[in-house]
């Protein structure tokens, strides 16, 4: 008793100076105290008791002071204080009486039949659609019912808890000063509640009513698909006169349209064809036209490059590489023409020793056919001439002469590869018959060259150690001749 007045007195106090505020629907309240946050609803203390408001009623102040969430708008739920205040709950909800049987079937003699089950199976129906309508008012009704009742058996489950402890304080207080402290207390089921056991009936009673009505609607369904066959049976028997009449007359129209569709087919594919025939001739002489002016241009580029200086000649061709709808077509021999020029303007850039010229032509040439047959004639003239070089021993002008050929995008081209390997053999060859020759100079320019042309020559190895071990040997060889040659000076100085 002593505990529950220093609760008493406490809440007093805290209401005297709690929170003043008015909700969203003109409802005061005066020195509330706040409770907690139940994520989209706030629960508070007035004098008369605890209310839980959701925040759709809550002032913006208040939801952004205290946290709460704003949710579906909800009606507030009063609890233990307001209980007395509220009028009793609907035990069970009102009765529904059970459906109307179907009206009797009148008399065929005045009504024919199929009228009669039309009718029926309309009666029916509604009454289907009435009953849906019933079990579904009937279920959101069970499911508000479950929800206020689930909440109802946890406020009941939370106070018999917060009693039980008071009650067992008390009691484990007087099992110390008595022997005989009586029975100790037990926690009561939040079923035994009033509201919470007014709830559960009323749930109990709406599962009934539906249990109920699925079964009438499960009695009406049947009849309904009896009468829905009657009346399809019928519907068919009367639908196939119309529908052979229907589908001879459906087939002679199609015959028709097929036969016409064929017609009109096959003049399209006339005209398509004869239209694409003019399209491709026009293509053709127009690709003509374009490879003759390509051709003379490409004509008088090259006479030029013989006549004119070979810069100015280079910026033509590269004039004309830049208007590439005039050769970038698929399938015509325009790029092929720009390419030969490229390789024949690169043969003449050699000639005259224009390096830039000549690589930009090449470079020119590989973009526009890297697998021309041409170029690969060009590449074999190119190297059958550094072979010439090789085999004179003028290996300055070969290293002149591969600067053609470098950073131009051929390095991964199989054919310079393998050109590139032959004539890497050629200048060990030609190193070793310097070698033969003591031509020591000579032989170490070839060994060089061929290692530049194919460093991992297998061959370069053993040649390179030859070329070294025969130039130490000649030192060798020349000290002895100079130190004999010493010696038969001090010889003839000192006969006397």
């Amino acid at each position: 008793m002593c505990v529950m007045g220093i609760l008493s007195t406490a809440l007093a106090q805290e209401a005297a100076k709690g929170l003043t505020f008015t909700d969203l629907r003109g409802q005061k309240h005066e020195g509330v105290k706040v409770l907690r946050v139940e994520g989209d609803a706030l629960v508070i203390m007035t004098s008369s008791g605890i209310l839980k408001l959701p925040a759709s009623v809550l002032p913006n102040e208040i939801r952004q002071q205290y946290g709460v969430m704003e949710s579906a708008p909800t009606a507030p739920e009063m609890t233990s204080g307001e209980r007395g205040q509220k009028p009793a709950r609907e035990e069970t909800a009102d009765p529904v009486a059970p459906p109307a049987a179907a009206a009797p079937a009148e008399s065929q003699a005045t009504t024919p039949a199929l009228t009669i089950d039309e009718i029926e199976l309309s009666k029916l129906r509604a009454e289907m659609e009435k009953l849906g309508a019933e079990i579904k008012n009937l279920e959101t009704t069970r499911t508000q019912v479950k929800d206020e009742y689930n909440r109802e058996y946890m406020e009941a489950k939370q106070r018999f808890k917060a009693q039980y402890d008071i009650d067992m304080q008390v009691y484990e207080k007087r099992a110390r000063t008595r022997k005989k402290p009586g029975e100790p207390p037990q926690i009561q089921d939040p079923d035994s509640d009033l509201d919470v056991s007014r709830l559960k009936a009323r749930i109990q009673n709406l599962e009934e009513q539906v249990k109920e009505r699925r079964k009438w609607f499960q009695d009406i369904q049947s009849r309904e698909r009896v009468v829905a066959d009657r009346v399809a049976s019928v519907r068919r028997l009367e639908a196939d006169k119309a529908a052979k009449a229907k589908y001879e007359q459906m087939r002679q129209d199609e015959e028709k349209r097929i036969q016409q569709m064929y017609t009109d087919r096959r003049r399209a594919v006339e005209e398509r064809e004869a239209m694409e025939r003019r399209e491709e001739e026009e293509k053709i002489e127009a690709e003509k036209g374009r490879l003759k002016s390509l051709a003379e241009d490409c004509k008088a580029i090259g006479s030029m490059a013989r006549t004119s200086d070979v810069r100015e000649t280079f910026l033509r061709l590269q004039a004309l590489y830049a208007d590439r709808d005039r050769w970038d077509t698929p399938g015509s021999e325009a790029a092929k023409q720009v390419g030969e020029l490229a390789l024949d303007l690169f043969d003449v850039a050699r000639m005259k020793g224009e390096l830039a010229v000549a690589t930009s032509c090449m470079r020119l040439a590989l973009n526009l056919d890297e697998k021309s047959p041409k170029l690969s004639e060009t590449l074999i003239r190119f190297f059958d001439e550094a072979a010439g070089f090789i085999r004179e021993g003028d290996f300055q002008a070969l290293e002149a002469h591969m600067e053609y050929i470098q950073d131009v995008g051929l390095d991964g081209n199989n054919l310079v590869v393998r050109k590139r390997h032959e004539l890497s053999n050629v200048a060990l060859d030609r190193g070793w018959e310097a070698l033969k020759q003591v031509e020591f100079g000579t032989a170490g320019s070839a060994v060089e060259a061929a290692r530049r042309l194919w460093d991992r020559n297998p061959r370069l190895g053993w040649l390179r150690t030859t070329v070294n071990g025969s130039f130490f040997v000649g030192i060798i060889l020349g000290l002895l001749v100079i130190f004999k040659g010493v010696e038969k000076l001090y010889w003839w100085l000192n006969r006397g």
